[in-house]
């Protein structure tokens, strides 16, 4: 539809989100950073244990399950020297237990999702590439370009290079 001359082409997202909000406000009142929706029953169970307070025996015992792998140096929890934890507060020392706790749960649940992506490719034969982008990233933006080339998308010069750039092209 047009208003005032303007043509309004916004087709508004998530409105589901933000029950009761105008369509065009829904689109700026939606949180910055938010994905794709995931199955509802674990997207339920994810909200109940983020927003309450879990029982920490089953949390310990979870945790032992998936200690940290011997070649993960990076999600050991550091512990504070000896000669430094005397002369800490009891205040500190509670908060730095605390900390301790926190970062041990946090490397499980890493520790977690690593097992289950190390199961899901040995039970599909897939290998996680060791580079970001794959092994082959070379072939892979050539075989684009060369695509981009078939269909108009990069005009190339005769020569076959590209032509040089002007640092001021309107001069």
């Amino acid at each position: 539809p047009e208003v005032g001359g303007i043509v309004e082409e916004y087709t508004p997202k998530h409105t589901s989100l933000a029950p009761g909000v105008p369509d065009v406000a829904c689109r700026f009142a939606i949180p910055a950073g938010t994905g794709e929706e995931m199955e509802e029953n674990l997207a339920r169970n994810i909200n109940y244990m983020a927003s309450h307070q879990l029982q920490e025996s089953i949390m310990d015992e979870t945790s032992k399950r998936y200690e940290t792998p011997v070649n993960c140096a990076s999600l050991r929890v550091p512990t504070v020297n000896q000669a430094i934890w005397g002369q800490m507060g009891v205040s500190m020392q509670s908060h730095e237990l605390r900390l301790q706790k926190v970062l041990k749960l946090i490397g499980a649940g890493i520790t977690a999702f690593g097992r289950t992506v190390e199961a899901l490719c040995r039970s599909s034969n897939i290998q996680p590439p060791n580079l970001l982008f794959g092994e082959d990233l070379a072939k892979q933006v050539k075989d684009l370009d060369d695509e981009a080339k078939s269909i108009g998308l990069i005009k190339t010069h005769p020569s076959g290079r590209m032509p040089p750039r002007r640092p001021y092209p309107f001069r």
